[in-house]
This record gives C-alpha cells, sequence and structure tokens, in this order.
C-alpha cells in the first residue's frame, strides 16, 4: 500500500509540474513563449499505465480503488457550473419554416408553418361590401420554452398545449468532490484541485479561486476594526473601522469595544483653588467644564483653578474619556459661604465661644 501511495504521488507531482509550466488557452494549453497544444487527456488507463512504468505491479481495478481514498467531509461550496443550453433565437425562415437557434448555434427545424404562396389569380370585379363577419378564434402561440430533467426542449403554446423536443445527445461524465492537491501554506485562491470521473477515469485539474475560501461567521475584531477571517487560509474580508454607539457597542460587529465608567460626583472635590475627583479605571484623560464654560483637558484627576474674586458659587462638571466612548458625566456646585465677623462671636460666663451659623456650612 505504501509503494502505491508513492507511485500516486510521484504522478501527482508530475501533474501538478505540467500545470505550472503551462496555462489553459481554450481546450489547449499555452507556454510561455505563446505557443500552444493540443490538450493532454489523463485517463485513468493513461495514469495506470504510467504507474506500471513506476513499477506498480497490481491490476488496473486495484489502481482504481487505492487513489479513490474513502469518502471526504463536504467541501466548500464549488463554483458555478458551465453554462447550459438556451434558445439563441426562434424565427421563420424564407420557406415558411420555424427555426429555434440555441445558444450553442445548433438550429432545430420544427417543420413549416407557413404554407407555400399561390399563384397570382386575376383581378375579380368590385363587389358589393358585405356584412361584419363574427370575430375569429384566436391564433396560437408560444407562452414560453424550457428545459426539462434530461436537457430536452419544451414549447409550452398558448392554447395549453406543449411540444417535447428532444435534444442531441451529449457526453456527460460523472465527477466526484473536488479534491486539495496542494499542500502549501498558500491562500485558498491558489490552491491545486483535482477530481476524477467515476465513469471513464478522466482526471481534471483546477486553480482554486475565491469561491473556495470557507469564511467564518462570526467577526474577528480588534479595538479599531472587524472583519471576518477564512477558517482553511489567513484571507480576511470586509474588514472596516467600528461604528460604536454612546454604550460602547459597535452597531455592525454587535460586540463591546469600549466600556469606561462615569465620574462619582460625591468623589468632585474643591477648596478655591485645586479641584480633585476620584480617578476612573482605563480613562484616558478627563473633560472639566466650570460654570458652562469651554471644556478644558486634564491628563490627571487634579486641576488647578482660584475663583475670581465676587464670584460666590462655582459649577464644576467632568467627565472621563475613554478611547472610543466617553464616561457619563457628574455636575457639582460649590458656594462661597460669608465671612465671620468678629462681632458675631460671643464667650458665655464660662468661657465657651460661639457665632451666628453660616447658611450653607
Amino acid at each position: 500500500m505504501k509503494r502505491t501511495r508513492k507511485i500516486l504521488v510521484t504522478l501527482l507531482l508530475i501533474l501538478t509540474a505540467v500545470f505550472s509550466l503551462v496555462g489553459f488557452s481554450g481546450c489547449g494549453f499555452s507556454f510561455s513563449d505563446g505557443s500552444t497544444s493540443e490538450p493532454t487527456v489523463w485517463t485513468m488507463e493513461t495514469v495506470y499505465a504510467r504507474a506500471q512504468e513506476l513499477g506498480y505491479e497490481g491490476s488496473l481495478e486495484e489502481f482504481r480503488e487505492s487513489i479513490r481514498g474513502k469518502d471526504g467531509q463536504n467541501g466548500a461550496k464549488g463554483e458555478n457550473g458551465k453554462d447550459g443550453v438556451g434558445i439563441k433565437d426562434i424565427a421563420v425562415n424564407a420557406e415558411g419554416k420555424l427555426i429555434i437557434t440555441l445558444s450553442n448555434n445548433t438550429q432545430i427545424d420544427l417543420g413549416s408553418i407557413v404554407g407555400k404562396d399561390g399563384k397570382d389569380g386575376k383581378d375579380g370585379a368590385d363587389g358589393k361590401d358585405g356584412q361584419d363577419g363574427k370575430d375569429g378564434q384566436d391564433g396560437v402561440g408560444i407562452e414560453k420554452i424550457e428545459m426539462d430533467g434530461s436537457g430536452n426542449l419544451v414549447i409550452y403554446l398558448t392554447n395549453g398545449k406543449m411540444q417535447t423536443v428532444e435534444m442531441p445527445n451529449q457526453d456527460v461524465h460523472t465527477f466526484g468532490e473536488w479534491i486539495v492537491f496542494s499542500t502549501q501554506d498558500v491562500s485558498c485562491e491558489n490552491k491545486l484541485f483535482y477530481r476524477i470521473c467515476s465513469s471513464c477515469g478522466l482526471i481534471e485539474l483546477k486553480k482554486g479561486n475565491y469561491e473556495n475560501h470557507v469564511w467564518a461567521e462570526e467577526y474577528s475584531l480588534d479595538k479599531s476594526h472587524h472583519w471576518f477571517e477564512c477558517i482553511v487560509c489567513d484571507e480576511i474580508k470586509d474588514k472596516a473601522e467600528h461604528s460604536c454607539n454612546s454604550e460602547g457597542f459597535c452597531i455592525i460587529c454587535e460586540q463591546q469595544i469600549d466600556k469606561i465608567d462615569g465620574i462619582v460626583q460625591d468623589s468632585i472635590r474643591y477648596d478655591g483653588s485645586v479641584i480633585t475627583w476620584d480617578a476612573v479605571e482605563n480613562a484616558q484623560g478627563y473633560q472639566i467644564s466650570i460654570n458652562g464654560g469651554n471644556e478644558i483637558f486634564s491628563s490627571t484627576n487634579k486641576f488647578n483653578y482660584r475663583v475670581s474674586t465676587g464670584v460666590d458659587q462655582v459649577e464644576i462638571t467632568i467627565y472621563a474619556k475613554g478611547e472610543i466612548v466617553n464616561g457619563a458625566p457628574a455636575t457639582k456646585i460649590f458656594t462661597r459661604l460669608p465671612k465671620i465677623e468678629a462681632s458675631d462671636i460671643t464667650f458665655s460666663a464660662t468661657g465657651e465661644m460661639s457665632w451666628t451659623a453660616v447658611e450653607g456650612a
């Protein structure tokens, strides 16, 4: 069995070498110098003969079984098949025959539908105008034309009848699934595939294309982008930047990209010269607005601000900036308390000091 496998691998490597030196050109091969050759068809018999030259000693049937292999898992969706045969034109020729021309330029003669012209008769005398006749019956036309399961042409007429036209027989191969031959770590679009006809042993080779990728159903992502990856190779598609809502979720890949907490209002402190607050985890900085003014950026949770003379109230708004989204803002109002005058301070007979209470203290 190992010797048979070795022979098969040798044959496939020969085929690979051939296809790396030549390219497809119509039904033949085109070489790098521009010349062409007739196509080389590798049937099961020619491959078996080559195997015998390499030392294989079994029968043809044993060789066929040795390379057939077990059924593999379902592969990726295959590329579209070759175009079928359709109708290119329908016309009545000069002989009055209905001719259907197919897309492969095959013509089907459905026979005469118009009789031959008779000889011209002599002009008769003008007769009296006759009475209007009754409406005639509707003529028969073609409603539609389809191909049936056997590849025959089915013509549906407007009177409900149909006519089947048998198409010429064509050679039909029974190929198995495409099998990946390439073992190199390359894109699916550059892999080599082969398949074998179970009826005649014909081997077909093809190069992969975009349809051979097997794309993951879930997005891959980082902090800034999301994309789909091919689970077979390293190719990616549909890479795009995140589009996040206010909660940090990307509305396209539906993943939470960023989350940052808001400022705790009670943590905001102000002594008349310095504003401080509790730091927020993962914050990239902070935006501060005082008394509704322009926002000021601070990289730390501390900001120097001295209140102007005559200003009795300071409104401070702070929010944490995230990499993508921002935390909820918090606002706190600080009021300047009135000065306690010396005249407001009194002492009791026991020496206890007291003063007039200040509102808001």
